[in-house]
């Protein structure tokens, strides 16, 4: 399927330029020559497509020409039509490369499709990137259980459903299946999309290797997955993380998974901070060629407000707004290593400031007992909160009963919690 997709895809763009009969045959003769029978099951599926996209050229003789050309036997039957139909400029010596186009004949651009909408593109090579502990595996597992369900990622963005691999040189098998597990459960998701999800787990994959390659090659045949997952990029390349010509073959590894119509999302650290220096730059640690190549780039870093996650860089479409997410990890009493349920919540950046503003208040009341506005903004002075955001927070809190005041002089309020709140604390 993944490869009838790649040809159809292949096709659609080789008859961009297509002016004539002739044309659109012979950009039919290159995709047939890529794609051959043998390659994929669904063959027979793609010459009636290709038959439907050769209708406009070939006026009612679509289906014996599209036959004919699959089959590798044009031969006579359409040399006349041919020779007649093609350009004099056509017809001089073919030097086996392509001819450009005039600016007038090339389509119209086609929007992008998103494996996961609006944060990994479809059939493109996406990062996510940070520094040790910001969560990228665990965003990244989060990724894959809504896709192999078919559910919405961070219960928020809609997916493309598909079989997803997992190559792990970080964790072990065990580990990578007890978050799934967790991720599942915290979730409240089916079970049953576990058997869409495969994982190759400190195997010693290295992408540079041809065997590797192949191997990859034949597993996502195997297991039907769309979407494959490189966690971490550090331990699956051997080449020297700096040098663009060591990262080059993995590079183009990845774009003819991409060709297949596999999308590749790949995690990464990101490089050393340095004043000055472009948030793009330090995206991606080492050579710049990865940086060159990736079609998005997601940067995620802790913070108190959670996992604060920023796009820098969405090739072809628009950059999400920054936002959260908010982790929800539920590990066994007895074993602390062992995770019950997970979850990661999307907030919107607003959401987020307003829960922390919210937690600020209601931490510092319980600390101090009784504090004024005033009091309360000049705690928050340092903390990366706004007095705008405690203000916020004061008028929420009071709302919904958590905290009330008592006058005190001058007409300021003296905030305190109320028997709610204490509860909780």
């Amino acid at each position: 399927m993944r490869l009838r997709h790649a040809a159809e895809k292949a096709l659609t763009e080789a008859l961009l330029g297509a002016k004539s009969q002739a044309d659109a045959i012979k950009a039919l003769r290159l995709v047939g020559a890529q794609f051959r029978p043998e390659h994929f099951s669904s063959w027979d599926a793609f010459r009636y497509g290709a038959v439907k996209a050769l209708e406009p050229f070939c006026d009612g003789e679509a289906k014996p020409m599209a036959w004919a050309t699959l089959e590798g036997d044009f031969g006579e039957l359409s040399g006349r039509e041919l020779q007649k139909s093609t350009p004099a400029e056509l017809q001089q010596p073919d030097t086996g490369f392509p001819r450009a186009l005039p600016a007038s004949a090339i389509g119209d651009l086609e929007p992008p499709g998103f494996h996961v909408d609006g944060l990994v593109l479809e059939d493109e090579i996406n990062f996510t990137t940070g520094d040790g502990g910001a969560m990228k595996t665990l965003e990244t597992l989060a990724i894959s259980v809504a896709v192999a369900g078919g559910y919405p990622a961070f219960g928020r963005f809609k997916v493309r459903q598909t079989p997803v691999l997992i190559i792990s040189e970080e964790d072990p098998g065990e580990v990578i299946g007890n978050r799934l597990r967790a991720l599942v459960e915290g979730y409240g998701w089916d079970p049953a999309l576990l058997a869409n999800v495969h994982v190759l787990a400190r195997e010693g994959v290295t992408l540079e290797d041809s065997g590797w390659q192949a191997h990859i090659r034949a597993e996502i045949e195997r297991t039907g997955a769309g979407l494959v997952v490189l966690d971490p990029w550090a331990e699956l390349t051997r080449g020297k993380e700096n040098a663009n010509d060591d990262q080059k073959p993995n590079i183009r590894f990845m774009r003819s998974l991409n060709r297949e119509g596999v999308t590749v999302l790949a995690v990464h650290h990101a490089g050393k901070a340095y004043e000055g220096q472009r948030a793009l730059d330090r995206s991606l640690r080492g050579a710049s060629a990865l940086n060159a190549a990736a079609r998005s780039i997601f940067l995620l870093e802790r913070t108190e407000l959670g996992v604060a996650v920023k796009c820098l860089k969405m090739s072809r479409a628009e950059k999400p707004s920054p936002f959260v997410l908010e982790a929800h990890i539920e590990s066994d009493p007895d074993k602390r290593t062992v995770w019950r349920s997970a979850r990661l919540t999307y907030l919107e950046q607003h959401e987020a400031d307003a829960n922390t503003a919210e937690a600020f208040v209601e931490t510092n009341l319980g600390q101090y007992g009784t504090l004024n506005s005033s009091a309360l903004k000049e705690l928050a002075k340092g903390s990366g909160l706004r007095a705008v955001d405690v203000s916020a927070a004061i008028k929420t809190l009071e709302t919904v009963n958590r905290i009330a005041f008592e006058p005190g002089a001058r007409g300021a309020k003296n905030w305190y919690l109320t028997g709610a709140a204490l509860e909780v604390l």
